[in-house]
């Protein structure tokens, strides 16, 4: 299925005019990649995780808090996002904090386009606001 779906991008780009020197190695990786961030992006748990993560690093105790999830889902979560290279992690403490990995180009582009998207949706725009307030001290320490 991606040999086809390379091969009419081919197609494409060839009767556009546009030439890249790419192996199909190079391509397939370059799909592959996409497929990854797509599928994280995909999932509305996801979204949210990113949209808290505009506002602040977050442990999994605090992003757990906030979506009433599992500790368990949203490690898994946060594996995926991780997978499609659009959060990173750092070890701070006593925690590991999950931030955005804005240093990519391709991600500050859906981060700007994700923005543009959450815009002033009151629910979302609460949910940073409350992501900003959470106390991990307090929080992690139940």
């Amino acid at each position: 299925m991606k040999h086809i779906i390379i091969r009419k991008l081919i197609v494409i780009l060839t009767t556009l005019n546009i030439y890249f020197i790419y192996t199909i190695s190079e391509i397939n990786d370059m799909v592959e990649k996409a497929e990854k961030i797509f599928k994280a992006l995909g999932e509305k748990h996801r979204l949210r995780i990113i949209n808290m993560l505009m506002s602040k690093p977050m442990c999994v105790c605090e992003i757990t808090e906030m979506l009433d999830l599992s500790q368990s889902t949203i490690s898994e979560h946060l594996r995926i996002l991780k997978e499609a290279d659009i959060v990173k992690d750092s070890k701070k403490g006593l925690w590991v904090e999950y931030s955005l990995r804005k240093s990519d180009e391709t991600n500050r582009t859906i981060f700007s386009l994700l923005q543009e998207m959450f815009g002033d949706d009151i629910i979302l725009v609460k949910e940073r606001e409350s992501a900003m307030e959470t106390d991990r001290n307090v929080l992690c320490r139940k």
